[in-house]
């Protein structure tokens, strides 16, 4: 093949669009770069066709007066590594989809077996007490185990909706307790608990940060002796709640700490280990905790040394805490726990310039424009993850503005801003991919509650991400473990 045309040395590429490309580049004096481009070669056993990836760089070769003389192109076989990042996906779809079907599958035998059981104390509820009582205990931890296998695959899925309400800390650490109590009780320890009663309010799902709650106690009370010291504590640091489950039980080992919170992770316990587990409780953990745009750690002095878990989760108001009550100063205002990019388009200068310093006191980075086209350069430039688009917009109005910022940012939350607010000025906004339609004047507490939506909504798809990219582990040495 060597000195031959490319379209003769390989003929197999005619309608598979390379030499059309290669071609463009001539023309255009465009580069091409494709990190993964796929092609059919007869490279195959006695020439057969073979789906090929490529790495593929085409670079205009320019002569002294800047006229495209050539075209420089490079390929880079790519396929194998494509090939293990398939093998890769499927496997943890596969892993997904099995995990659903055993949660499912194992749920059909458990209903009718506490049905069965409740029945059993209706009609006899002298007979058998304590045999019936073994099997309720052992049908609730199967239970809890299922769920937690539900969990699981749901957050992998991203099918965890949360309903999230404004909540003191100390109403959802009291429903954790309470579900943990069994465990903490029947190994008689001693637990303190030291979270005032008002001053943490944080926006979450009260269940599963109560969940949260549960699963580091189960945690603390399994993996400390029998008559062991548990302590929860929680305070304001900042904008954060900071929550801390402690024990003084078997600890970690060093080396353990970075993977406590993967999936399936076991450490190896010692043979009077009498309570198990799927090594799940802390990936939910924290996966439910970052759902809620907050974060856990663990630490631990070695082994025998005891453990703590501490989360840290962004609070919604400051009144409780001592500060001023009435309308909280735009310098108080809460402080993000990741930066969003933010496009603000509005031919009102003055409007434009005051959504600006706004979200800028929220933390975030932000872009005005006052055209449509304008707009469409900043988003061009640097992709936001919301925009806020008045419709009425010179050059370019805010519809047309929404369908190429999407085609730029397709995850990008779009919201029209505008004075209109009839049934059919919103249908025009839907039509034109905006996510919301706020009509002006736009209210200051609104735009919070959605800004920080779009944080709890980042923090989500980086759960999911983190669950489902954990790999399983093999059981290490002697450390903590989750419930």
């Amino acid at each position: 093949v060597i000195g031959l045309p490319l379209g003769q040395a390989f003929p197999e590429l005619e309608g598979q669009g390379a030499l059309e490309m290669v071609e463009r580049v001539y023309r255009s004096g465009e580069p091409f770069i494709s990190s993964a481009y796929r092609a059919v070669i007869n490279r195959g056993p006695a020439g057969a066709p073979e789906e090929c990836f490529f790495h593929m760089v085409n670079e205009p070769l320019r002569d002294d007066d800047g006229r495209v003389e050539g075209v420089v192109f490079v390929a880079i076989d790519v396929t194998e590594l494509v090939a293990s990042r398939r093998r890769a996906e499927e496997a943890s779809r596969a892993k997904d989809e099995f995990l659903a079907m055993l949660g499912h599958e194992l749920r059909n035998p458990l209903a009718p077996l506490v049905t069965a059981l409740h029945l059993m104390k209706l009609r006899a509820p002298a007979t058998l007490e304590r045999e019936r009582a073994i099997i309720e205990r052992q049908v609730r931890n199967l239970s809890r185990l299922v769920d937690d296998l539900l969990d699981v695959s749901r957050i992998a899925r991203g099918k965890v909706e949360l309903r999230r309400d404004a909540t003191e800390l100390a109403g959802v650490v009291a429903q954790g307790i309470e579900t943990a109590s069994p465990l903490i009780e029947s190994r008689r320890h001693r637990l303190t608990v030291d979270v005032p009663a008002s001053g943490l309010r944080v926006l979450g799902d009260v269940a599963r940060l109560a969940q949260v709650v549960s699963n580091l106690l189960t945690n603390a009370a399994k993996y400390t002796d029998p008559g062991g010291n548990l302590r929860v504590r929680a305070w304001a640091d900042g904008e954060q709640a900071v929550l801390r489950v402690s024990d003084d039980g078997i600890g970690i080992a060093p080396e353990l700490l970075p993977q406590v919170f993967d999936l399936f992770f076991q450490a190896r316990q010692g043979s009077d280990r009498a309570l198990g587990g799927l090594g799940l409780g802390l990936a939910l953990v924290r996966s439910l905790v970052e759902l809620h745009g907050g974060t856990v750690a663990a630490q631990s002095a070695g082994p025998g040394l005891g453990s703590t878990f501490t989360v840290r989760l962004p609070l919604i108001a400051t009144q409780e805490r001592g500060e001023p009550s009435g309308r909280r100063e735009q310098g108080s205002a809460r402080r993000p726990r990741g930066q969003l990019r933010v496009l603000v388009v509005d031919d009102n200068v003055d409007a434009a310039e005051s959504l600006r310093d706004f979200f800028a006191l929220l933390g975030h980075e932000v872009d005005v424009g006052h055209d449509g086209p304008g707009g469409l350069r900043l988003a061009e430039q640097r992709p936001p993850d919301l925009a806020l688009l008045d419709l009425g917009l010179p050059g370019m109005d805010g519809l047309e503005l929404a369908r190429r910022v999407r085609a730029i940012a397709p995850d990008a939350y779009l919201v029209a801003a505008t004075g209109y607010g009839q049934e059919s000025d919103r249908r025009a906004s839907r039509e034109a991919g905006f996510d919301r339609h706020l009509v002006k004047p736009l209210g200051l507490d609104e735009l919070e509650t959605l800004v920080h939506e779009q944080e709890l909504r980042r923090a989500a798809e980086r759960a999911r991400e983190s669950l489902a990219g954990t790999a399983l582990r093999r059981p290490g040495a002697q450390g903590s473990d989750d419930g």
